[in-house]
């Protein structure tokens, strides 16, 4: 039995398949039938899942094909782990991501546990979406259907900036017993300019009620500094970070004297503020790097920043790896010194 060749796929979806992280694969998939085919035009996102779905659990071609036949909210309820029949709204959930980037399992993790949780019925009146905004939400669920949300673009270097600042106020307003005022004003902004105006009047009263008090020492940071990436070393310091940025840098005060976040000054090129975390497991990750109030640092910015990480993370690494070889090698020799010393004592 021949494949069957389809017509020539619209130049419009095949620029979205580049968005797509296997695109080749997704290729490859449309060709198998005709369900695939239209599946893949009408349909790429709910195809990406499947495609993915498909790969990660490694079926035969003959499975692919069987299940492209299904209905649509057959198909989603299968790559969901869906129990329960869905209804075509998940599908209107879905058509809404036409256009943005799909690059990885945490994308096809969050949009399938947004179907199968059912929470994309709590959306259901945005015209657009992006896995960044749903990122959003999941942090922030107070923040769902607020008005001003419909109106957040999509990109991720903008719901960046929305993240860093609704989780500043969050963090000083209840620092300063603010948090049900603040929680009621985030349903009634109307722009990005109310969210930074309502920041910078809770980030003075915050300032105001902690005032600078004696400084504290903070732990030695993980990351040696440069001339241009200044770690800053104390309370006082801190402090005055915050009032020179326009930032609530300050509120990690806490989190800084238990060695799980640090704070740099970078000096080069802008005058920004570095913020790094450190995970259970013990990993560093850049969490938030921004000019003064907030704003997004150029490229050449961030840039300089993550080669500075990279370059001794990956120094960190190779230490570790030398030091366990190490151990493994003294352990090796101490083992062979016990066997010898065994053998001898037998002999006698």
């Amino acid at each position: 039995m021949s494949k069957h060749i389809p017509r020539p796929l619209p130049e419009e979806q095949i620029k979205l398949a580049v968005n797509f992280s296997n695109p080749i694969t997704c290729f490859q998939h449309s060709l198998l039938s005709r369900s695939a085919t239209e599946l893949f035009v009408s349909s790429p996102v709910l195809f990406w899942l499947l495609v993915s779905h498909s790969s990660i659990r490694k079926w035969k071609e003959k499975r692919f094909i069987d299940t492209a036949i299904l209905k649509r909210t057959e198909i989603l309820g299968i790559v969901c782990g869906c129990p329960n029949k869905l209804s075509t709204s998940a599908l209107r959930f879905l058509s809404k991501f036409n256009g943005s980037k799909l690059q990885n399992d945490k994308t096809r993790e969050t949009l399938t546990e947004w179907v199968r949780t059912g929470k994309y019925k709590q959306i259901r009146h945005y015209k657009l979406l992006s896995v960044e905004l749903l990122n959003l939400f999941d942090e922030f669920p107070e923040l769902v259907g607020a008005k001003w949300t419909h109106s957040i673009k999509l990109n991720k270097v903008e719901i960046r900036e929305y993240r860093n600042l609704i989780r500043d106020m969050l963090i000083m307003a209840d620092a300063i017993g603010h948090s049900l005022l603040l929680n009621k004003a985030l349903l009634n902004f109307s722009s990005r300019a109310d969210v930074q105006k309502h920041h910078d009047a809770i980030l003075k009263l915050y300032f105001k009620q902690i005032g600078v008090l004696s400084p504290l020492v903070f732990p030695d940071p993980p990351l040696a500094g440069t001339q241009a990436i200044i770690p800053i070393t104390n309370s006082n310091l801190l402090f005055q970070e915050g009032i020179d940025q326009d930032n609530c840098v300050y509120s990690y005060l806490d989190e800084i004297l238990a060695s799980q976040y640090f704070v740099y000054q970078v000096m080069d090129l802008e005058r920004a503020t570095l913020g790094i975390s450190i995970g259970f497991n013990g990993a560093i990750e850049l969490d938030q790097l921004m000019t003064a109030s907030n704003s997004s640092v150029s490229r050449q910015t961030s840039e300089i920043v993550d080669d500075w990480l990279n370059s001794i993370i990956k120094g960190s690494q190779l230490f570790l790896t030398e030091h366990k070889q190490k151990i493994i090698d003294d352990c090796m020799t101490a083992y062979l010194e016990y066997g010898t010393f065994q053998n001898s004592n037998d002999a006698t």
